[in-house]
């Protein structure tokens, strides 16, 4: 029981070590290039008439908006202007973090973090040139981790996910769904 404990504290302090790496590692990339950008972007969900959901994604620097995209159902129907390098922030309403997404040459490049409205992270990523890769981590509100997985050369290596108190509930190797487990969860047990 103690030694459970001792390895579940430790591995929260890890994970807040990492947080904390991840967050320095923004501000020194602000902080080593002066001229770094920061994009404000803002979501307006139209609805067609036909019933289709369309998002019309503007990026701001500062109040000047520099580039529109229209996205209809996953997809890009139409773009205007350039998305300049460096960070994306996106807000909630209350104006809290919502996201921090690197940018460069107009695609998602580098770290991603994003955060519940209460602060707490909510997932870290990585993208190159537009798509996911690299380690991917969810966490719910109170801080455990719900998913890890991993993207290398667009083809999942591994998945797995975890119930709100840490236990494995879903595993899966090489992402074709060979080998996948389904672990039953468990009503509130602790590992």
């Amino acid at each position: 029981m103690i030694n459970m404990v001792i390895t579940t504290f430790i591995k929260e302090i890890w994970r807040i070590i990492t947080i904390i790496l991840i967050l320095l590692s923004f501000s020194c990339n602000l902080n080593e290039h002066e001229d770094a950008n920061l994009i404000d972007v803002n979501y307006q969900v139209v609805e067609t008439k036909d019933g289709k959901q369309r998002y019309n994604v503007i990026f701001y620097k500062g109040k000047k908006e520099v580039a529109r995209k229209v996205i209809e159902n996953g997809r890009l129907i139409s773009s205007k202007g350039e998305i300049p390098d460096g960070y994306v922030i996106e807000k909630y309403d209350s104006g809290n973090l919502k996201n921090i997404i690197m940018y460069k040459h107009g695609k998602r490049n580098g770290k991603a973090l994003g955060f519940y409205e209460s602060g707490k992270i909510k997932v870290e990523t990585n993208y190159i040139n537009g798509n996911t890769s690299g380690k991917i981590r969810m966490f719910y509100e109170n801080g455990n981790i719900k998913m890890e997985s991993e993207i290398k050369e667009g083809k999942e290596i591994y998945h797995v996910e975890y119930d709100e108190f840490g236990n494995i509930i879903y595993k899966n190797k090489g992402g074709s769904g060979e080998g996948a487990v389904q672990i039953p969860q468990t009503k509130g047990e602790r590992p």
